[in-house]
């Protein structure tokens, strides 16, 4: 898949929901994030979309008129989309899943409501997965669903077509955990500015269809790349970085610094800071994103009752997000992971303004990964301002300090 099929596969997504919904397809919405399970809107008839559009300052800006400032601008965001109307996605909604993760999310569940945009669902995510009676809660918030999903669809859901969709989003997942493992080649297989773009397509179009393309793109990129030392035949996040020693002594390695992108979101059109970062001669290899982007790394599997297996999978068994109880301990665990296994060599901290989880993690991740000898670049975004030059200045000195440059640069 070329630049220009993968610009043709994104611009045509708007276009596969209007069909869709002329189809007399139910279209059901949801802000993004790894709590709701797309599987269960999936099993039920109507197509999920994800509400994940971002990066443009003005759209965001427009929503000041309903939410204060203090909101982030990826909030305002699905706020002043629904003003605007400009996108036909989110005209297109008969529902929309609202998780109540961060209190930006809660106000845009609010204001939909409010306003009467669309129905809306509103689903709990409990502070602290380890409890089993946070498990007893999802469960029973999941089963809500269930219920109001068939009333949208008039189709009962059955566990035999939920096991068929979940079987579906793993594959889809699947798809999407083998292209970005193309990234720890030495010369990485896909950017990160393609892959986000990638995993972006994949929450709006059809699982399967897309699940068949992301097929086709890893077949086509594994066929185009020159055999590495070291990078193939890896499961799971772990692994040493050992590859990139013995290539350099072949002169095979490719010196761009290698880094790894963290932050709460990166919506679909937020793609300044990898364009930046690609232009400044580094690549992003890894992503540690909560909203925006699909997480690909926990599959579901079709054993056992299927609602468990969801709730499990969900709940449980990923990364707890910045917002859960005693999650920044296991956050960085799964970083210092990440980072030899990719062999990453620099950090980017990329959080919007008003994120105030991340805003406090920040400091300690910086401190923790100074230990592991890496250094980390905090960029603060309200979409109007990441073209800067400023911006681009500490950038630059960023990465002259990652490739052994001057520490006070």
């Amino acid at each position: 898949m070329n630049d220009e099929r993968l610009e043709s596969l994104m611009t045509d997504l708007p276009a596969a929901v209007r069909r869709a919904k002329s189809e007399g397809v139910k279209v059901v919405g949801y802000l993004p994030g790894p709590y709701v399970p797309e599987e269960l809107i999936y099993a039920s008839g109507a197509l999920p979309v994800c509400l994940a559009y971002g990066g443009d300052a003005q759209v965001a800006d427009y929503a000041l008129s309903l939410l204060p400032p203090i909101i982030c601008p990826f909030a305002r965001a699905q706020v002043g989309e629904m003003l605007l109307k400009n996108r036909p996605v989110y005209d297109a909604i008969d529902m929309v899943v609202v998780p109540s993760t961060c209190q930006h999310y809660r106000m845009v569940g609010d204001v939909w409501e409010h306003q009467e945009w669309t129905d809306i669902f509103k689903l709990g995510v409990p502070y602290d997965p380890r409890e089993e009676v946070s498990m007893v809660y999802f469960r029973d918030r999941l089963s809500d669903l269930w219920e109001r999903l068939e009333n949208l669809t008039g189709k009962k859901i059955t566990d035999t077509s939920l096991k068929e969709a979940i079987g579906v989003y793993d594959r889809l997942r699947e798809a999407l955990r083998n292209i970005s493992l193309l990234r720890r080649n030495l010369s990485p297989g896909v950017s990160g500015l393609e892959f986000m773009k990638l995993n972006h397509a994949s929450l709006v179009g059809d699982p399967l269809a897309m699940a068949e393309a992301l097929e086709v793109f890893h077949g086509e990129r594994v066929a185009a790349m020159p055999d590495e030392t070291g990078v193939q035949g890896a499961a799971g996040v772990q692994g040493e970085a050992s590859g990139r020693q013995e290539a350099a002594a072949q002169g095979e390695t490719d010196d761009s610094p290698r880094l790894l992108l963290i932050g709460p979101n990166v919506g679909i059109g937020d793609y300044g800071i990898l364009e930046m970062v690609e232009s400044a001669g580094a690549h992003v290899v890894m992503e540690d994103v909560f909203e925006g982007v699909r997480d690909y790394w926990c599959t579901v599997g079709q054993d056992g009752d299927p609602l468990d297996a969801l709730v499990q999978a969900h709940l449980v068994d990923r990364v707890p997000a910045a917002f859960m109880r005693s999650s920044t301990g296991p956050r960085f665990e799964m970083v210092s992971k990440i980072i030899p296994w990719f062999q990453v060599e620099g950090v980017i901290w990329y959080e919007l303004l008003c994120c105030e989880f991340y805003d406090q993690e920040a400091y300690f991740f910086e401190n923790k990964l100074r230990e592991l000898n890496i250094p980390m670049l905090t960029l603060e975004s309200n979409y109007d301002d990441l073209r800067s030059g400023s911006i681009r200045t500490r950038l630059e000195a960023f990465l002259e300090v990652v490739q052994g440059g001057p520490a006070d640069a």
